[in-house]
Order: C-alpha cells, then sequence, then structure tokens
C-alpha cells in the first residue's frame, strides 16, 4: 500500500470518518476544516475497540474532536513513540501530503482563493511555529512508498563527509539539485545506526567548508 493512500485514509477517518474512497468526494468545507493532532490516547487499544486503534484529537471550531484512527501502519509506532514526537511526526507526515496537494492545485491552475489546501497547510505550519519546532528537522513517520521496508546503507563517516559524497554524486548527475542528493541520503542511509536528517547534512557542509574541511 503506498504512502498516498495511508494518509489519505487517515485524513478520511479524521473527516468525520467517512468510508469514502476518495477524499475529494468530501464537501470541500471538511478538507478545509482539517487541522494538526494536538494529542493521541496512550496505551493498547481495548477489547471494545477495533484492532490496531488509537484516539487521536484534532481542534475544531466546535473544540478539540477525539477521533478513532485505526491504521496497522501506524499503529505500532503509536505504541513505540513517546507522544509528543509520535504526535509532531505524524502532523509532519499529514503536512508533507497537505501541501504536495496544494502544490499540485497550483499546477492545475486552482488559485489560492480557491485551493482547498491552502487553510490545512497555514493551520500545520503554524502548529509547528506555535510548539517551537523546525518542521524541516521532523521526519515523516511513513517514509517510503510501499509496505517493504528500504535496506538503508550505514556509513560511519561525519555528517560533512557524507554530504560531500553526496554532492559529488549531484555533479556527477545523480540528482538535479544538491538538496535532492540530501533528501536521497535521508530516505537511503543511516549514520552510526541513527537516521540522517537532510537538513542536517547541508548544514554540516557548510559548516564543514567554513572550517575548512572541504
Amino acid at each position: 500500500m503506498s504512502i498516498t493512500i495511508i494518509i489519505s485514509e487517515i485524513i478520511q477517518q479524521l473527516l468525520n470518518g467517512s468510508h469514502s474512497e476518495d477524499i475529494f468526494e468530501e464537501p470541500d468545507d471538511k478538507i478545509v476544516s482539517l487541522t494538526p493532532i494536538v494529542n493521541v490516547s496512550e496505551g493498547e487499544s481495548t477489547g471494545q475497540e477495533p484492532e490496531n486503534s488509537f484516539y487521536a484529537e484534532m481542534e475544531s471550531p466546535k473544540g478539540v474532536i477525539p477521533t478513532l484512527l485505526v491504521s496497522e501502519k501506524l499503529y505500532p509506532m503509536y505504541l513505540e513513540l513517546p507522544s509528543d514526537t509520535f504526535i509532531s511526526r505524524l502532523n509532519k507526515t499529514l503536512f508533507d501530503y497537505i501541501n504536495e496537494q496544494l502544490i499540485k492545485d497550483r499546477k492545475r491552475g486552482v488559485h489560492d482563493a480557491d485551493n482547498i489546501w491552502v487553510r490545512p497547510t497555514a493551520a500545520f505550519v503554524n502548529w509547528f511555529h506555535e510548539n517551537g519546532i523546525n518542521i524541516d528537522l521532523v521526519p515523516i513517520l511513513i517514509d517510503n512508498q510501499t509496505d517493504d521496508p528500504v535496506e538503508k546503507e550505514d556509513s560511519n563517516d561525519a555528517l560533512w563527509a557524507i554530504a560531500d559524497d553526496m554532492r559529488q554524486r549531484k555533479k556527477e548527475g545523480n540528482f538535479a539539485t544538491y538538496r535532492d542528493a540530501y533528501r536521497w541520503a535521508e530516505k537511503h542511509m543511516t549514520q552510526n545506526g541513527k537516521q540522517i536528517i537532510a537538513s542536517k547534512l547541508e548544514s554540516a557542509f557548510h559548516k564543514a567548508r567554513c572550517e575548512g574541511k572541504v
């Protein structure tokens, strides 16, 4: 199952538990009302609740709305991660999807005044700002297009050295931009077993260049 389908299913559930197969069949006002998750339940689902389910709370004009989410993909991460970490990463995952829809509609010629994705995008950006979280440093919960895990290459090099290698691959024509190269490393590499963040590669390289290492 692709990330697009997984996230669209989550959004369907957040938008009042719609069973529609396509979130674009939802009334526009539902998409516009989509806001960040502010809280989630704790612990395993009970016998009275569906398997692989948890509650997520989303703010609305009517107050905080608890919604039961069912997701075999997200449930293990819900159990394993601290609540604040899970919430920020879930919001980043939703934001990336929403922002992608915004950009697609702009390319289709939809003006921002008529674009149903503008308001949700702003709401998620504001949530990260208000909580003092750098949105670019938050990894998403689902980082590949299929259920098959990507086997990542582990490196014991310094971040700046990994960045330097990726920049060389860009110069060789493997990537269109340096940031594309960094994002590839984020998805396909780890450093000493830890996740690599594209923005940290960029920062590490510029720092190393200032220090004369490259």
